[in-house]
């Protein structure tokens, strides 16, 4: 692909923003990365200040810091031109304004596909990575699980993603049902997808078979355990499945192929009605049988009653796949929970802040590739100590990291390896404990402000004040 000429300005500007961001990723996601992406989706582009590369080193650094706003965006842009220009700065030498238009604009140019693309590059890098020795029995593991974001309450949002009709009209905010894939060995997302609320999240991660390889296992929760889904997985995909078992289905262990205690092999007979969110045309083919392993097992935590755990597989050899083993697999699906808690929680993308429905799926695109370039960071810092990765703290990682992005912005070559040296022990030293029967009283101490909840929409209220 051939750039451009773009001016002298924008070349040093992108050259700080990947000693601050891409610094801290390396081969993960350098500027000819982001070229690769552009060339791949066939997007080109004219010569401007804000080009898709300069915008999305700002994109992304935008989303790392907790100030948010597009003015701080600028305002980070134009503290990197002061840092390469040789002349003190003025009016007419910088090359962009506090005004956020431009940049805004350039936002809105930027592809859907490119930014989706990125992040899923750096997930294919992690998984590449990822020592054999780590994997699950030889298998890779993807745990897969839905959430849902809200959006600022526009025409626009509400048009493509209305609010929940328990709210009234006025008073709530869009809502988008996100369905997640997530690496066990790494915790990076590998894909995802969004629609409205209320769409069916088994459909949905259907949408996402092409991530998943034959021989791969899925792990999800009870909502995804059903006759049509586990044929589709295990029989068309070929990708094993660790799903919990359906409360709507009782288990005789009295019958079955016995493998061992609470562990079977049953036969499941093909629903004689089609159920709701399957259509028609995919449940005519299905199969009148299907043979599924069946194991349960307790979990026992301190202070609670114990929890009998039911656990449908395809995995059905049990001396290639003991009993206990499938147990602890899917006591970790849990994961996929902490994962969505650090999007959601830790990088503060429960309220999305964007106002239109295709500006949204930017924004959740460019969340993705911040979470996994931090999973990258975490996966260096790891391997000087050769620990795993998912037991270093998501949290630390990014406080730490953008402490020291301004540093590695303007320091010199040899001062950067040492602070990015640094960085990495520091990632390396936020080891979590293993707290496995940890327990805590879901309750708060501190009391919420009393401030009333909005029952009318704002112009109906504001109308009541100035009567």
């Amino acid at each position: 692909m051939n750039i451009p000429y773009i001016g002298n300005r924008v070349k040093p500007l992108r050259r700080k923003f990947s000693q601050s961001v891409g610094l801290s990723i390396k081969d993960a996601l350098p500027e000819s990365a982001i070229e690769s992406a552009l060339a791949a989706e066939n997007y080109t582009y004219r010569a401007c200040f804000f080009d898709p590369i300069l915008t999305t080193w700002a994109f992304l650094s935008q989303t790392l810091d907790s100030d948010r706003s597009c003015r701080k965006a600028i305002s980070r842009v134009m503290a990197y031109q002061c840092a390469v220009s040789e002349q003190p700065p003025d009016a007419a030498s910088l090359s962009v304004t506090p005004d956020t238009g431009a940049y805004c604009k350039a936002r809105q140019r930027l592809p859907e596909s490119v930014l989706e693309r990125l992040y899923q590059t750096v997930s294919q890098q992690l998984e590449k990575g990822v020592d054999k020795t780590r994997l699950w029995l030889g298998h890779r593991v993807f745990l897969a699980d839905g959430t849902t974001v809200l959006l600022p309450d526009t025409p626009e949002n509400q048009a493509s993603y209305p609010q929940h009709p328990n709210q009234k009209e006025g008073c709530g905010f869009p809502l988008v049902k996100l369905v997640v894939v997530f690496s066990l060995m790494t915790g990076a997302v590998i894909d995802a997808v969004c629609d409205v609320w209320s769409a069916y999240e088994p459909a949905l991660l259907k949408l996402l078979c092409d991530c998943l390889k034959p021989l791969d296992v899925l792990v999800c929760d009870r909502l995804y355990c059903s006759y049509a889904d586990i044929f589709f997985w295990s029989y068309q995909q070929q990708v094993d499945v660790v799903f919990r078992f359906h409360q709507a289905r009782k288990v005789d262990f009295r019958k079955g192929k016995r493998l061992g205690k609470h562990d079977r092999i049953f036969i499941w007979d093909k629903p004689k009605r089609r159920p709701k969110g399957v259509a028609q045309h995919l449940y005519d083919p299905l199969p009148q049988t299907l043979q599924i392993r069946v194991i349960c097992f307790i979990v026992d935590h301190k202070g609670y009653r114990s929890k009998t755990i039911f656990v449908a597989t395809t995995l059905l050899d049990p001396i290639a796949y003991p009993k206990n083993e499938i147990a602890g697999l899917y006591e970790r699906r849990w994961e996929a929970e902490i994962d969505l808690r650090h999007l959601k929680t830790s990088m503060d993308m429960d309220m999305l802040r964007t106002k239109s429905p295709e500006m949204a799926r930017k924004e959740i695109a460019i969340y993705f590739l911040a979470y996994n370039l931090i999973r990258s960071l975490m996966d260096q810092a790891a391997k000087t100590c050769d620990q795993d990765p998912l037991r270093l703290s998501f949290k630390g990682t990014l406080q730490h990291l953008n402490t020291f992005l301004p540093l590695l912005a303007v320091a010199t070559p040899k001062e950067r390896k040492y602070a990015y040296e640094t960085l990495l022990c520091m990632v390396a030293n936020e080891r979590l404990p293993d707290r496995p029967h940890r327990f805590e009283p879901r309750v708060v101490k501190r009391r919420p402000k009393s401030s009333r909840w909005m029952q009318e929409p704002r112009a109906v209220l504001k109308q009541k004040l100035s009567a």
